[in-house]
């Protein structure tokens, strides 16, 4: 059953404002993260460490979270399922549609039915659909950047999960906060890596030098600190050679 109208306006108006509070920079890193998103054994290994990420994220007791794209195969998800399968020896993304959760499937073909295809999903909603006659909740936020990626994060909460008997409307607010708090903590732990990585850089490059090891040069970074003080040790190898 759809939410009401004025719940789906409020839930889009939540969401844009939720959206203009994330850090242009933490767009930046996705893409930098998976700057080649269309070559198959690079999206894997990503995959896999944000399925690692996704199951340490406590939603409920029987809550899944998972990533998809537009044409239904999955990104990562907190299942211990891999996103991908092996076809004659070749990693094949693995279908939203035959994944082995049954939440993750459910939820997928649910979506399916209702917008006909995920390229139809244009704004966040939050739905109700019943599996074995259990019924669950599922919160749909789009996200895309200026690069091309183009994903769906579902989340998806059984009503069991829920300790007290509590309106409809108090039920959807839950689960928009717990979609809310996913989405900013998958952005914070990006933004992390994003951050910390060009450190970790210069610390090998250094004990690198320290080891008589003179050939080392670092890349230019998008952070103008980080970059100044790459240029710097570039600098200061290139003196030492």
């Amino acid at each position: 059953m759809v939410v009401s109208t004025k719940w789906e306006t409020s839930c889009r108006n939540s969401c844009d404002s939720i959206n203009r509070q994330i850090p242009k920079l933490v767009k930046t890193h996705l893409d930098t993260y998976l700057s080649e998103p269309h070559r198959i054994d690079r999206l894997n290994t990503n995959a896999t460490r944000l399925g690692e990420f996704l199951r340490q994220v406590t939603v409920s007791p029987g809550g899944k979270v998972s990533i998809v794209e537009r044409n239904g195969n999955l990104i990562a998800s907190s299942s211990h399922e891999q996103p991908f399968e092996w076809v004659k020896g070749k990693a094949k993304r693995l279908s939203v549609f035959k994944s082995r959760d049954p939440v993750i499937r459910s939820a997928g073909d649910f979506l399916q039915q209702k917008f006909g295809d995920f390229k139809n999903i244009n704004a966040t909603r939050s739905l109700r659909f019943k599996i074995d006659d259990r019924l669950q909740f599922v919160n749909i936020s789009p996200w895309k950047d200026r690069f091309g990626l183009d994903w769906l994060v579902v989340v998806t909460v059984p009503e069991s999960d829920f300790i007290a008997q509590i309106d409809a409307n108090t039920q959807q607010t839950v689960l928009l906060c717990l979609a809310t708090l996913v989405v900013s903590t998958l952005f914070g732990w990006l933004t992390s890596r994003w951050v910390t990585q060009p450190i970790r850089r210069l610390s090998r490059a250094g004990r690198a030098i320290a080891d008589g090891n003179l050939d080392q040069t670092l890349p230019t970074e998008p952070i103008r600190e980080l970059n100044d003080l790459a240029q710097i040790f570039n600098w200061m190898a290139g003196e030492l050679r």
